[in-house]
C-alpha cells in the first residue's frame, strides 16, 4: 500500500494530473511512486486494487470541477467526481474510492486529472491511497 498526499495548492489546467510530493506511507513492493510524479504505478500483473482520492477543490471562476481517477491515461468511469463551485475559491470536498484491475501482461498507471473544461485549485493536503486487495 501506498498513499501520497500534496503539501501545496495547485492549479490544474483542463488535462492536466495532480502531482504528488509527499510520501505518507509506504509498504510493500506492489505500488511504486517516484518523488513529485502524478503516477503511481502498480506492478502486480493481474492485480486488483483499492484506490482512494479525497481533496479540497475550487476553480478559479464559479462553474463545475471535475476530477478523475485515470488508469494509464484513461478516466475510470466510477471515479469521477464533479463539484459545482458557486464562488471562486471556495473550496467543497471530494472523495471517491474504486477498485482498479491491471491487464496480466504487466503494470497499470494511476493518475488524478482535471477532466473539466475549466482551470481547478486543489487545495493541499489532497491525498491518494493505493492498496493491493488480491
Amino acid at each position: 500500500m501506498i498513499q501520497i498526499t500534496t503539501t501545496a495548492a495547485q492549479t490544474l489546467a483542463p488535462g492536466q494530473a495532480l502531482v504528488f510530493d509527499a510520501v505518507e506511507v509506504r509498504g510493500g513492493c506492489a505500488e511504486a511512486h517516484r518523488a513529485n510524479s502524478s503516477i503511481v504505478t502498480l506492478s502486480a500483473k493481474c492485480g486488483t486494487y483499492e484506490v482512494s482520492f479525497g481533496a479540497n477543490v475550487s476553480g478559479t471562476s464559479a462553474g463545475p470541477v471535475q476530477l478523475s481517477v485515470e488508469l494509464d491515461g484513461e478516466p475510470l468511469a466510477s471515479g469521477t467526481m464533479v463539484s459545482t463551485v458557486t464562488t471562486a475559491a471556495d473550496p467543497n470536498s471530494v472523495s471517491r474510492t474504486v477498485p482498479v484491475r491491471t491487464g496480466c501482461g504487466c503494470c497499470g498507471r494511476v493518475t488524478v486529472v482535471n477532466t473539466g473544461t475549466a482551470d481547478a485549485v486543489v487545495g493541499p493536503g489532497a491525498s491518494l491511497y493505493v492498496r493491493r486487495v488480491a
